[in-house]
């Protein structure tokens, strides 16, 4: 299974029907090459699969990713397309990480438990999970869970939690730093990379844990001493680095952590406030003295801290350096690129789908004033939800956000104030009648808006959480206000004060639009509560928009300029 990590498997050998499972159990199946096929659909379903064809790489995996396949039936080449289009299995699906590895392990697989997806990465997150025993069936889940790992071998950087366990159970880690913490003290509070590191997971997937030793008394109680111990050891920090060299990876590492630690900080930590001062101080000067690969990751670090970085960006930078690091772990570096590559790939499907509907409404040619920024829009709702179970959700958001480039520009730079009166007033009204009263050239957004919306709606209905459409469409009204307030300023000629600016600004950075939008395909995680609590304007919602709008004014004048 070792070899099978390693992805080492003959495609030409399998092509020519030389394929034997057993084999393939051993290892030396690269998914990646096995994923870029183009099999040939039409033929396959005739019964005239030539697997001479399918060498020449005529499959496509999204046609199989429709349907439940039947290994043994096609091995003994009486593969039926009628059986085959019963079936369940789903490529999103399985994407999403859920894979029953005892029934795997017991030599029991069934693709169609595959495909209903039982498998949970932060399931597997919780211990150490061994590739020979695994490939021997000889793997106890149930042991596994248990989270049996040494916190001893984790604080010596050999099982690295701080990328790879961006979802798994923090309270489970809790437990189980505790428990190890109370046998192995004086080794755990030595070392402050991990500290660092428990404080940042903890405080990163939003657990309330407090600069102030909690009382037995405390629903945290289970922190105390882990938080405890976190700023003591930064406290310490001075005093224990003192006379070492910067070439010394364990405090590299260590002061790196200490930054990411600090940037999580909250109004009124002092502490906190002064490790990040000292960190940066510290890794500014020594920056020039590192070696090549070392210093592009303290410079990287320096400029942006991980929680502010896109996600799957940040995965493929440190699959660069983890994999330069000498104790990196191959197997679980080629599980993470396998992971990376299967959901990049149904990136790319959900970005063609949404391409093309693009493409269909051809906006470049009715409304070649507007920017076409299809991709950057989409790649902007990955910034939002990248996972898997959120195809949906990116769907109707990068669909919404890509006509809301396109309104935008309608009010800020072509639509004159009696065409933007008529517009805005159609957005109120929501019905396609209004769409008579439209110059031709905004009927194609008009359109292609409230199809958008019947859509979603279409989607929320068949999910019974139709109250969802009623609280985007408000939004979108409320910003289409807001666009027609600054409209009527320029076209005026009247400059409004700092007050009236930001009041109006605020809502046109379209934070709380997109906010709202953004929970209506998040499925049963999202209540009807967190939509009421959107609307009202919470501070968390007003900050980012003030930064949003901001940091937009900078740009904008500077490119005026």
């Amino acid at each position: 299974m070792n070899e099978w990590a390693k992805g080492r498997f003959d495609m030409n050998e399998w092509a020519k029907g030389r394929f034997d499972m057993n084999e393939w159990a051993k290892g030396r199946f690269d998914m990646n090459e096995w994923a870029k096929g183009r099999f040939d659909m039409n033929e396959w379903a005739k019964g005239r699969f030539d697997m001479n064809e399918w060498a020449k790489g005529r499959f496509d995996m999204n046609e199989w990713a429709k349907g439940r396949f039947d290994m043994n039936e096609w091995a003994k080449g009486r593969f039926d397309m009628n059986e085959w289009a019963k079936g369940r299995f789903d490529m999103i699906e399985w994407a999403k990480g859920r894979f029953d590895m005892n029934e795997w392990a017991k030599g029991r697989f069934d693709m169609n438990e595959w495909a209903k997806g039982r498998f949970d990465m932060n399931e597997w997150a919780k211990g150490r999970f061994d590739m020979n025993e695994w490939a021997k069936g000889r793997f106890d889940m149930n042991e596994w869970a248990k989270g049996r790992f040494d916190m001893n071998e984790w604080a010596k950087g050999r099982f690295d939690m701080n990328k790879w366990a961006k979802g798994l159970r923090l309270r489970q880690l809790y437990n189980t730093y505790e428990t190890d913490y109370d046998h192995h003290d004086d080794k755990a509070k030595d070392d402050l990379y991990t500290i660092a590191l428990l404080f940042r997971l903890l405080r990163q997937q939003g657990y309330p844990i407090s600069c102030v030793k909690h009382s037995h008394t405390s629903p945290y109680v289970s922190l105390a001493t882990l938080i405890y111990h976190v700023l003591d050891g930064l406290r310490r920090c001075v005093q224990q680095i003192q006379g070492r060299q910067w070439q010394n990876s364990r405090i590299l590492n260590w002061r790196c952590e200490r930054n990411e630690a600090a940037h999580l900080r909250v109004r009124g930590e002092d502490i906190l406030d002064e490790a990040l001062s000292f960190t940066i101080t510290h890794l500014e000067s020594a920056v020039s003295n590192l070696s090549n690969l070392v210093q592009e990751q303290v410079i990287h670090a320096l400029n942006q801290p991980i929680h502010k970085g896109l996600t799957r960006l940040e995965a493929t930078r440190y699959f660069f350096f983890y994999e330069q690091d000498d104790s990196h772990n191959k197997v679980l570096l080629n599980f993470a690129k396998l992971d990376f590559n299967l959901l990049q790939k149904m990136h790319q499907w959900e970005l063609s789908e949404i391409t093309r509907w693009w493409k269909e409404l051809d906006f470049a040619k009715k409304m070649p004033f507007a920017r076409d920024r299809m991709v950057e829009c989409y790649f902007w709702i990955l910034g939002v939800y990248f996972e898997p179970q959120y195809l949906l959700a990116r769907r109707m958001l990068t669909k919404v956000t890509a006509l809301t480039s396109i309104i935008d520009d309608i009010y800020d730079v072509y639509g004159t104030l009696e065409e933007l009166v008529l517009f805005t007033d159609a957005i109120e009204r929501w019905e396609i009648s209004a769409i008579d009263q439209l110059p031709e050239y905004m009927k194609p957004c008009y359109q292609a808006l409230l199809d958008v919306y019947n859509m979603i709606d279409e989607e929320m209905a068949r999910k019974e959480t139709s109250y969802r459409v009623h609280y985007a469409k408000s939004a979108m009204k409320i910003l289409v206000r807001a666009y027609f307030e600054e409209a009527k300023w320029f076209h005026q000629g009247y400059v409004p004060s700092i007050e009236e600016y930001m009041r109006v600004a605020l809502v046109t950075s379209c934070y709380t639009m997109l906010t709202t939008s953004s929970l209506m395909g998040m499925g049963e995680v999202v209540s009807k509560e967190a939509f009421d609590w959107v609307s009202s304007g919470p501070l968390i919602v007003q900050a980012s928009s003030v930064v949003c709008r901001l940091m937009d004014d900078i740009v904008s004048r500077k490119v005026i300029r």
